[in-house]
């Protein structure tokens, strides 16, 4: 049985960082924030270049302010906003895209060992990956930034430019797919032993939605 991979050590790399100019504490929180990072500013962005840009910037004003990253309380959400407001600023100043500009302002192998004890295999998890990736993209950075990256509603709404009636709409849309993709794979016959359909989805979906968070 393979080894639940360590979570990594935030807190200890900000110290280093903060109090050590640590470089390779600085390049290991770079390296672990950059790609929801760089997914936001190409969500405003609709370019992959200037969104790497976008990310490089806020994280060369981090490191240039390094002595202050301990106090700030919560990181992630700091990177997430300070990505947002770079994106925005980074369109009005390109006047060349106004259409950018209007895109944000218009907000935009399950194995059944024992019926006692089910457990998501990869090949199930990848399967359900493959439909969380496939969603449209806000739909798709809803659904992580709310269960992956445990943001509230208001927060997710907020990063996105959007109403948090949105965010409850597009979970809801997030959701739906999960289910599906769990009904699909068990009528593809990739489910062992004689357990029910309805049986199933009743213990397959929450460990679905625990997994992938």
């Amino acid at each position: 049985m393979a080894m639940e991979k360590a979570e990594p050590d935030i807190g200890k790399w900000i110290q280093k960082v903060a109090e050590e100019d640590c470089e390779r504490s600085f390049r290991a929180l770079y390296d672990h924030f950059f790609p929801r990072m760089y997914e936001l500013a190409n969500f405003y962005l609709k370019n992959h270049p200037s969104a790497g840009e976008v990310v490089g910037d806020v994280f060369y004003k981090c490191w240039k302010q390094r002595q202050s990253l301990g106090d700030i309380r919560d990181l992630q959400s700091y990177l997430l906003v300070s990505i947002k407001q770079q994106s925005l600023n980074y369109l009005r100043a390109d006047r060349r895209n106004p259409l950018y500009i209007s895109d944000v302002e218009c907000e935009s192998r399950l194995e059944l060992n024992t019926p006692e004890n089910e457990l998501l295999n990869h090949e199930l998890l990848d399967y359900l990956q493959k439909a969380i990736d496939a969603l449209p993209e806000k739909c798709r950075l809803v659904f992580k930034f709310v269960k992956e990256d445990k943001l509230k509603y208001k927060e997710t709404a907020h990063l996105l430019g959007i109403s948090e009636k949105t965010v409850e709409m597009q979970m809801g849309i997030a959701l739906k797919r999960i289910k599906e993709s769990l009904e699909a794979y068990y009528e593809g016959g990739k489910v062992s032993g004689s357990m029910s359909k309805t049986r199933f989805l009743e213990m397959a979906y929450p460990i679905a939605l625990m997994m992938l968070s």
